[in-house]
């Protein structure tokens, strides 16, 4: 028996409801590519559905799946769309790209990734966006798994089918919640894959790392023979802990940047960042997903 519902029916179900302003979609658990493909060489989708007054989507499952819904989905006031990733071993997103730069109006100038126990989040807004009807101000997408180098491999798929959407970030943070569960082994990130997130930032002017992850970021940063302005060319500020200059750690990446012609300047604070609050909740359906907006899990609006 088929654990979800065969797209086709769920898009005729929604077109109904064409005053619709919240949306949400959700599994229990993860459905394979290979069933959705399998599902929908019997039952094709034919219908082309517009949402004229939805304002915000949420969705839970698998990629795939949300893949196979977005060509077939309008949504002309769309302001914030939230997607929560089941972990799978590739990510592969190029619809979900397509329908976000559709989207009229569309710029995000703020960047964070959030790397804790239970998954990685992402979180792209515009806090200086307009208020008209047609802006997508929010974006957040998270994958659940508990291995750091498991969430910045994932992560830097997804991003990696978004790169489009990045040239207007200026501003990118980098936390991170302590990952007690995970082994020393998966806690080593390959420095390919950091320097594969962070390229796609090239606008970046200030870049907020967090001190869980300030050795991993300062020796991706390191050129080894490469050309000093390949990651981070527009850079400005490096906000880290204060004893992260005090020691020094970014001194080599500094002093690269400096003889390129290209001053960056690092700025020494307590809590660089770490003080943003996120919600973790677990749905009646047993589902796990970080947040930023309000305590209430029913609720879609921003703090």
């Amino acid at each position: 028996m088929s654990t979800y519902v065969q797209p086709e029916y769920l898009l005729r179900a929604i077109s109904l409801l064409p005053h619709l302003e919240q949306l949400k979609i959700g599994f229990i658990s993860a459905v394979p590519n290979s069933e959705i493909k399998r599902q929908l060489s019997h039952t094709p989708i034919t219908i082309q559905v517009t949402l004229p007054n939805l304002r915000r989507f949420k969705f839970w499952g698998n990629s795939g799946y949300l893949e196979t819904l977005l060509p077939h989905m309008t949504t002309p006031l769309l302001q914030a769309l939230m997607v929560y990733f089941f972990n799978q071993l590739s990510f592969s997103v190029p619809r979900l790209s397509q329908f976000m730069i559709t989207t009229e109006h569309l710029r995000f100038t703020r960047a964070t990734l959030l790397f804790y126990h239970k998954g990685v989040f992402t979180n792209l807004d515009n806090p200086l966006a307009g208020t008209g009807p047609a802006w997508l101000t929010y974006f957040g997408a998270n994958v659940t798994s508990r291995h750091l180098d498991w969430q910045v491999s994932s992560i830097a798929q997804i991003l990696n089918n978004l790169r489009p959407l990045f040239s207007s970030v200026i501003d990118l943070t980098l936390d991170y919640r302590e990952h007690a569960s995970s082994s020393e082994l998966h806690n080593k990130v390959d420095r390919t894959q950091w320097r594969d997130i962070l390229g796609l930032f090239r606008n970046a002017e200030i870049l907020r790392v967090h001190k869980g992850l300030v050795g991993e970021v300062s020796h991706s940063l390191r050129l080894d023979g490469e050309q000093s302005m390949e990651l981070l060319p527009e850079l400005k500020e490096l906000v880290c802990p204060t004893g992260s200059v005090d020691d020094k750690t970014f001194a080599s990446f500094v002093h690269d940047r400096e003889v390129a012609g290209q001053l960056v300047k690092v700025i020494g604070e307590a809590f660089p960042v770490g003080r943003d609050n996120y919600y973790s909740f677990v749905t009646s359906t047993g589902v796990t997903y970080i947040t930023q907006d309000s305590p209430s899990p029913t609720s879609y609006n921003r703090p």
